[in-house]
């Protein structure tokens, strides 16, 4: 045990380097001999035992652990500092609980501490990013990420970026990724003309080296073997003009948008509508909730008010949010003036579509088949059956706390916010033949969903329970009962625009409404699309189904011709 200690002492001394300003190590000062760890993990369990303190406790006096904090340190002492500002413990560091903490084992960002079971460092300064695992400990310069073994592994160490486009290279479980700061969101290279010239391509990639992530060189058009693509351009003949290129913006957009500083709202507009950045022209909006927005939410929820009286903008913020609340519209002006700033004659073409419409509006009458070649079911609306899903379930209230693919919390729906806006909530009107007020079976079959949530969740992801709850549709053998199961009565995620004229005029009339309504607020809104994948089956969130038949009718009967009327200059795309 004292060969290995002394062992242990020595290879501590070699990759710990001076405080403050860590040497780099190379992968052989990091490797520790097997029978050296053996030996420690002895050392480690004996002290453990003859200690009143747990390895995990943060509440223990280290005065009654000195056993522990000796053996684990090899002589060191467990030093407190205060002083948790400039240390950063990045996502991609190992061993939180001493990682920019206090002490040894105190708990991430208490302090500057970053330490090991064989080395420890305080970090700040020109090195503040603690990388640390169970055998290492480094502090690294503003900008780098922690090397993947330092989750997994004994060793751990620095990678600091190197590259102009990637000024700050973070980790996450998914990857590497650029971070923005106000100072600096990277800048590509200028495309060197006589590069073209001679045949060769700028290549850009995102290698998994971070020496090289977002890096580029110039390669001969012959490069890469023989698979090649030939495109042969006419500059003379114009067939189709591109408008422009955009993203969207979402519910999702607005919530990070709003929790951003004043400088990383201005760094985050330039670097996508700016004369600096992307170049965008175009954006997209919903109307009313989409896949990118915490709860179900549309733009008027009273029952069978065809004239839209009650119609008001609001978001996914909360769920009593007050009539005519929408924070997507400060990225969006923001957005406009970076253009306009571009050019005086610039302007965001900014368009309109819908994913699902009020739930009086929807009719729950459908069948669906699967042909050979689809990869989703193919639902057609049948009049002659009764509702395939009982509305049941809705979710009432903003959520951020679920994990990816995890869907948010849901109320019984006669209990939530919704059904305060009629006085006899009927979802399924009387034209249907059927109707549902929604009663004690759904709240039943709730509390049944909301059991098998928490196991789920207790079990973890991964296990065979929840891998036999999962509602995900499998698009390699996908069933015609898939659409009905995952919207689970959910009815935001499902069925066609009710067949009337009376409901597809209000629903038109919709659009027209959001379209004042965002004028009012200084933003105009230059076209439309009928509805978001309006094929799509999947009812995993907000959707609303459409045959091709069915779109073209409602966009030549209904929405076309009050779009003419009202707005004369709106594009349509179809």
């Amino acid at each position: 045990l004292k060969v290995a200690q002394a062992q242990l002492a020595l290879k501590s001394e070699t990759v710990r380097g001076s405080r403050g300003s860590p040497q780099p190590m190379a992968k052989s000062q990091r490797e520790i001999p097997a029978a050296a760890v053996a030996a420690a993990l002895v050392l480690f369990a004996l002290a453990r035992a003859e200690s009143p303190c747990g390895i995990d406790s943060q509440s223990c006096n280290p005065d009654d652990a000195t056993g522990l904090v000796q053996l684990h340190r090899f002589g060191g002492k467990s030093v407190v500092h205060s002083n948790a500002t400039e240390c950063i413990c990045p996502p991609s560091s190992g061993n939180p609980n001493s990682c920019c903490s206090s002490k040894d084992g105190a708990g991430s960002n208490t302090g500057d501490f970053c330490g090991s079971m064989f080395n420890e460092h305080h970090c700040g300064g020109e090195t503040p990013m603690c990388c640390t695992s169970n055998g290492d400990a480094q502090c690294c310069k503003q900008g780098s990420v922690c090397t993947p073994d330092c989750k997994s592994g004994m060793s751990c160490g620095c990678i600091e970026p190197t590259t102009a486009a990637c000024p700050s290279l973070v980790s996450f479980e998914a990857g590497l990724a650029c971070e923005c700061t106000c100072d600096s969101c990277g800048s590509l290279p200028t495309v060197d003309p006589e590069e073209l010239k001679a045949g060769k391509a700028m290549i850009i990639t995102t290698s998994k080296d971070p020496a090289q992530f977002m890096d580029f060189k110039y390669e001969p058009l012959s490069a890469g073997g023989t698979s090649q693509m030939k495109m042969e351009l006419n500059p003379d003949v114009t067939v189709q003009e591109i408008l422009g290129f955009g993203g969207a913006f979402t519910d999702a957009t607005a919530w990070h948008y709003e929790k951003l500083s004043t400088c990383m709202k201005k760094t985050f507009i330039e670097q996508h509508f700016g004369a600096t950045g992307l170049g965008y022209t175009v954006g997209r909006v919903p109307m009313g909730a989409s896949d990118f927005s915490r709860m179900n939410y549309v733009l008027d929820n009273f029952t069978d008010d065809y004239d839209l009286e009650h119609f008001c903008l609001r978001d996914d913020s909360a769920t009593d949010a007050p009539c005519g609340t929408d924070y997507k519209i400060p990225a969006i002006k923001a957005a406009q003036d970076a253009i306009h700033k571009v050019s005086s004659e610039g302007k965001l073409k900014l368009f309109v579509s819908s994913w699902s419409a009020p739930l009086w509006f929807k009719d729950q009458r459908w069948s669906c088949t699967v042909p050979d070649t689809a990869a989703i079911p193919v639902c057609t609306y049948d009049e002659t059956l009764p509702p395939t899903v009982t509305c049941s379930e809705v979710i009432d209230a903003p959520c951020s706390d679920n994990s990816i693919g995890e869907s948010c919390p849901t109320t019984p729906l006669h209990e939530s916010s919704i059904a305060k806006f009629a006085s006899q909530p009927t979802f399924l009107n009387e034209q249907q033949g059927k109707e549902h007020r929604p009663g004690k079976q759904a709240s039943a079959l709730t509390a049944v969903a909301k059991a098998l949530l928490k196991r789920a969740r207790e079990e973890g992801r991964n296990s065979e329970f929840i891998k036999r709850l999962e509602r995900t549709m499998d698009t390699k053998n996908p069933t015609p009962e898939d659409p009905a199961k995952n919207c689970g009565g959910n009815c935001y995620n499902c069925g066609f625009l009710r067949q009337d004229d009376k409901a597809q005029q209000a629903w038109a009339l919709m659009f027209s409404k959001f379209i004042e309504a965002y004028a009012s607020q200084g933003v105009d809104v230059w076209g439309l699309t009928v509805h978001n994948e309006p094929y799509a089956t999947m009812s995993e969130w907000q959707a609303m189904y459409y045959r091709p038949e069915g779109l073209a009718s409602f966009l030549a009967k209904h929405l076309g011709p009050l779009m003419r009327k009202n707005h004369p200059g709106l594009k349509l795309m179809f």
